[in-house]
C-alpha cells in the first residue's frame, strides 16, 4: 500500500513542480492548503484502492523477495491481474513523473538562460524600479488612522485566569 502512497506522491511533487516554476504567479492560486489536503487524501486512498484486491482471497496476493528483491504474484488468474495492473500502472506513472520533471528542467534552463543574458544593469535597472514602485505603493497607502487608534479603554470587563475583574 505505501508503495502505491509513495509512487502517487511522487507524481503530486512533481507536478507542484511544474507548476511551480513554470507559472510562479499562478502557483499561489493553483496550490492552496485546501487542495493539497484533497490531493494527500487521493493519494493514500488510491494506495488503499490498489491492495483491495489483495484481501478478496486467500489465492489473489503478492510478496516482496527480500533476497532476490522482487515481487512474487500468486499463479491464479488475480495474480495475474494485479500483475498487470501493477506493470502497467507503474510504468505509466513513472513515465509521466520523468516527462514532469524533464518540463521542470527544460523551463529551469530557459529561465536561467534569459536570467544570465540579462546584463547587470539591466537587472539592477528592474530591481530598482520593482522596488520603487513597492515603495511608492506602501506610501499611498499607509493610513493615519492606524496611528491615532486609542488604547483599550479601562472600562471594559477584563478576565484574568478565568476570574472576573470589572474596573470601574
Amino acid at each position: 500500500m505505501l508503495w502505491y502512497v509513495c509512487l502517487y506522491s511522487h507524481l503530486v511533487i512533481a507536478f507542484n513542480r511544474v507548476i511551480a516554476i513554470a507559472f510562479p504567479l499562478r502557483a499561489f492560486a493553483v496550490l492552496t492548503v485546501r487542495k493539497t489536503y484533497l490531493i494527500a487524501l487521493i493519494c493514500w486512498m488510491l494506495g488503499i484502492l490498489h491492495i483491495l484486491p489483495n484481501f478478496s482471497t486467500d489465492s489473489c496476493y503478492f510478496l516482496f523477495d527480500a533476497v532476490k528483491w522482487k515481487f512474487i504474484f500468486s499463479k491464479t488468474s488475480c495474480g495475474y491481474i494485479i500483475f498487470a495492473i501493477n506493470l502497467y500502472n507503474v510504468h505509466a506513472i513513472l513515465i509521466l513523473i520523468l516527462l514532469l520533471d524533464s518540463t521542470t528542467s527544460i523551463c529551469l534552463r530557459i529561465k536561467h538562460k534569459v536570467y544570465v543574458k540579462m546584463s547587470p544593469s539591466e537587472g539592477d535597472a528592474k530591481w530598482k524600479s520593482a522596488f520603487s514602485n513597492s515603495f511608492i505603493i506602501v506610501l499611498f497607502h499607509f493610513h493615519f488612522s492606524h496611528l491615532r487608534m486609542k488604547a483599550p479603554s479601562t472600562q471594559r470587563a477584563m478576565v484574568v485566569r478565568n476570574v472576573k475583574i470589572t474596573h470601574k
